[in-house]
């Protein structure tokens, strides 16, 4: 298996002078610069399973220029994608977009509240951008994250996915890093929440960054809960990052292309591979989004499992 100094030696002059991908200027055109080199012909193919993008990562470039980033996105190398909430524009405009820029939808992702209030018309969406999954990344809370808001999301989202599933789709909720709180008599409200939900009715999005963040460890987790991770995001941690945080917020900072950081990730596909991962997702939120998926994607490709 290709460790992190491989792969940090081989990438580093492509780090010093990343690639070079069409970029959206600020008057909303492209700027007029040569296309990078397709990420396949360069890595090696160790992870058969699909590598997909959460375009939330690009939401400062989508501002600018939609049809273009969804171009770049592509030309990053990756054919697939997870959508986030964009909610003043119809699934079907979006759609177009996507076809037009050659990119599927692997996952959605929801609002809490739609999911709870109007899980008919989320399906609806899904069916027509081609998502076979839908998830949800935030429980809302005030305060502290405690036992009602665990067991009000246990109940929304097993009557979601029952819905779902009868429409031919799946939903999937992504951990954020609050729900590791003590639990009272034992455990953490992430226990509860996997003890009291059913497996292709409610599974997980594993965010390996916000399983990490509050001082988790994800390969114990996928080994504790066989089979209920079919989803990963893939977002790495800066070195020296202090952990045990319960808020479910970050800087910004501690984000760092996927191989680049503090996160074991040879050991997190291993242990995902052998329980049937379906997707990984890479995920990214600081600056410089379009160069950082390129480096996360071809470290990812170079993993050998």
């Amino acid at each position: 298996m290709t460790t992190r100094r491989d792969f940090l030696t081989r990438m580093g002059s492509a780090i010093a002078a990343p690639a070079v991908l069409p970029l959206v200027g600020c008057g909303g055109q492209e700027e007029d610069v040569a296309p990078a080199a397709d990420a396949d012909a360069s890595v090696s193919a160790g992870i058969d399973t699909p590598i997909s993008v959460q375009l939330y990562s690009v939401r400062n470039e989508i501002d600018m220029d939609l049809a273009g980033t969804l171009r770049a996105v592509r030309e990053a190398g990756f054919d697939r994608v997870e959508t986030y909430n964009m909610n003043d524009m119809p699934a079907a405009d979006l759609r177009v977009l996507l076809d037009d820029a050659g990119l599927s939808v692997g996952s959605m992702h929801a609002s809490y509240e739609r999911v709870a209030g109007d899980i008919g018309a989320v399906a609806e969406d899904a069916h027509t951008l081609g998502s076979p999954w839908v998830a949800v990344a935030w429980i809302p809370h005030e305060g502290d994250f405690d036992v009602d808001d665990i067991d009000r999301a246990i109940a929304d989202f097993t009557a979601a996915g029952e819905v779902l599933k009868s429409e031919g789709l799946r939903f999937a909720y992504h951990c954020h890093g609050y729900e590791f709180r003590e639990a009272e008599g034992g455990g953490t409200l992430f226990d509860r929440f996997m003890e009291n939900t059913e497996p292709g009715v409610v599974d997980v999005e594993m965010d390996v960054f916000w399983v990490k963040w509050p001082g988790a460890d994800p390969v114990a987790l996928i080994e504790k809960y066989p089979g209920r991770f079919p989803l990963y995001h893939m977002k790495d941690m800066r070195e020296g990052t202090e952990l045990g945080d319960l808020s479910g917020h970050a800087p910004l900072e501690t984000n760092v292309p996927v191989g680049m950081g503090m996160i074991d990730f040879p050991a997190i596909v291993q242990a995902a591979e052998a329980q049937g991962v379906e997707e990984y997702i890479i995920e990214y939120e600081h600056t410089d989004a379009l160069i950082s998926i390129q480096q996360s994607l071809e470290y990812l490709k170079s993993l050998e499992v």
